[in-house]
């Protein structure tokens, strides 16, 4: 379809008009003009759309005003006389570009007005030219789903819909309505990168929002795009600060990545990221307040993160992939409704290290270390056979604070010199809480050690080796490894009801203590086994006395029940008769 010069073509309210192409204006005298009466008026164009200039003191135009128009491309055509005007005129209607648009002879007469809150939706490149872009209360919207560069223009509000890629800003854009960054409904991660510039608004006001499954990403320098009154950060969206030495905001943060290299410097308020916590590239950061990750907490290698005294909640998994953490006096609480995971390809040492998981437990990836309290307020750590649970703190004062839960595997704690008395929170991975405590009764100096309990006969009793009744004790025993510690002491061993077989007399109880053993399942053997210490059985527990371990001692285990019955086999006898006669 072509206007000439001098035409005028409406198209009426509720008709829906459809074209290959068309051209508005021949450069003629005139004014050549394409008009859409009505909101309830379209047009639907496959290809280009070209506005070419009249030829005398007159406008050639695309009125778009209330309605929609759709066109492949658009082509704004100011090189037959550069001191007339082709304009593109929207007031509150929707005009969408789904390739490029192209200015030939950009200058002042051509022009792109907004008249009201209409919309300009752009799929391909809109390039920053010297034109005249009047913005009133409109939205410019890149939508395209691959790499679009945003326009360098005076903006009302400034969309970016993509289902994929990266719209990326050209230079510092300056916004006087709503800066927003959204995905359509299938989405695969839309940018908006600020790259070095900024998206500031011009004044207070206004709203900043990234929707669901979006990403806003800041380079260089800045911080967070400033003067929008309202933050709107969807749970799923993203912010990635990632450039050199930036300020990070306080925010109800989706997922928060601080990437690229330098400083970035943490709020002084306490701030929440509802998705993940990420560091990545060379990133350093020191906490300046308390961080809550809904899920997880990651710091990559080369990264720094340093906790310093507040605590930070996790919600799901901390994991440490080579990063540089610096505990200080901090304290990590792991306080998930579900499954949690401390692990990554490197050990962290914390300083406290809070378990407040309340469904599914926290299972470890690696050896990690908790150097001031360890404090079990709920939920299992499932250290597994490979991993241990370090508690570097003061076993006797401050180095673990239970209220629930309890270790399921391998414990380590930090005995004090002298004659201290500590408990290993230890159980199984099902409902059990079976603790050892280990009493020295003489004096020693500081130390590790290792306790673990195995919910299952030790193969020993079962095979008839330790003097254990196999039909008569408690089905669990109880494992000491990793000494560096040297005295003598007395253990309680804690069980349930249901660990003591039928037909078994609690009072009867005593503790074996297998030593050298090794092996595991049901390949696990131990000798010597000595003889039942003395033992003080309650309901649920029974206690061995005058046991001693050395420094580096190899693992001692213990199982508790009724002495087996053994039958000694009866010697011959003769007798001699005599008869009277």
């Amino acid at each position: 379809m072509i206007i000439s010069n001098s035409d005028a073509v409406t198209i009426p309210a509720g008709l829906a008009a459809n074209a290959s192409s068309v051209q508005v204006g021949t450069g003629g005298n005139g004014a050549a003009t394409l008009t859409l009466s009505a909101a309830t008026s379209s047009l639907t164009v496959s290809g280009a759309v070209t506005i070419q200039n009249a030829n005398n003191n007159n406008v050639d135009a695309l009125n778009v005003n209330a309605g929609t128009v759709s066109m492949g491309s658009l082509t704004m055509d100011n090189s037959g006389n550069t001191g007339r005007t082709v304009l593109l005129n929207i007031t509150t209607g929707t005009a969408s570009v789904t390739g490029n648009v192209t200015f030939t002879n950009a200058n002042a007469n051509v022009q792109i007005v907004f008249g009201g809150a209409g919309t300009l939706n752009i799929g391909g490149n809109l390039p920053t030219a010297a034109i005249t872009f009047t913005p009133s209360t409109g939205t410019v919207n890149y939508n395209d789903a691959g790499a679009q560069t945003v326009a360098t223009y005076a903006y009302n509000n400034l969309s970016v819909t993509k289902s994929t890629g990266t719209a990326t800003l050209a230079a510092n854009t300056s916004i006087g309505g709503n800066l927003t960054v959204t995905c359509p409904a299938v989405c695969t991660n839309g940018t908006l990168d600020l790259s070095t510039f900024t998206a500031d608004r011009t004044a207070a006001g206004g709203t900043l929002s990234v929707g669901a499954g979006a990403t806003l990403r800041i380079g260089g320098t800045n911080s967070f795009p400033g003067n929008y009154s309202t933050h709107t950060l969807n749970g799923t969206s993203t912010v990635n600060f990632a450039g050199t030495n930036q300020t990070v905001t306080a925010e109800t943060y989706g997922t928060l990545i601080l990437s690229g290299s330098g400083t970035k410097t943490m709020p002084a308020a306490s701030f929440t990221a509802v998705t993940d916590f990420l560091m990545q590239g060379t990133a350093s950061a020191t906490a300046g307040n308390a961080i809550s990750v809904g899920r997880d907490f990651t710091l990559g290698a080369g990264t720094t993160f340093n906790a310093a005294s507040f605590t930070h909640n996790v919600g799901r998994n901390f994991t440490n992939n080579g990063a540089t953490f610096t505990a200080s006096t901090s304290t990590i609480n792991l306080n998930g409704a579900a499954a949690q995971v401390i692990g990554g390809t490197s050990s962290t040492t914390f300083n406290g290290l809070t378990i407040a998981n309340t469904s599914g437990g926290v299972s470890l990836g690696a050896n990690e270390t908790a150097n001031g309290t360890l404090t079990l307020t709920s939920g299992i750590v499932n250290t597994t056979s490979s991993y241990t649970l370090i508690s570097g703190g003061n076993c006797f004062t401050t180095g673990i604070a239970r209220t629930s839960g309890w270790v399921a595997g391998n414990l380590q704690l930090h005995f004090p010199a002298g004659t201290p008395t500590c408990t290993f929170p230890i159980g199984d991975a099902a409902t059990n809480y079976t603790p050892v405590t280990i009493a020295f009764t003489t004096v020693i100096v500081t130390g590790n050690l290792t306790a673990t309990v195995t919910n299952t006969d030790h193969p020993n009793t079962t095979g008839g080796s330790d003097g254990i009744d196999s039909t008569k004790d408690v089905t669990r025993y109880w494992t000491l490894n990793g000494s560096t510690v040297a005295g003598t002491y007395t253990a309680t061993f804690a069980y349930v009801s249901g660990d003591i077989k039928v037909g078994a007399t609690q009072a009867n109880f005593v503790a074996a203590s297998g030593q050298n053993c090794t092996g595991s399942g049901g390949t696990r053997s131990c000798s010597p086994w000595a003889a039942p210490a003395s033992t003080n059985p309650t309901g649920t527990s029974t206690q061995a006395t005058g046991n001693s371990i050395a420094n580096g001692s190899l693992d001692i285990d213990f199982a508790v029940g009724e002495v087996a019955n053994t039958n000694f086999a009866r010697e011959r006898q003769f007798i001699f008769t005599r008869e009277l006669y």
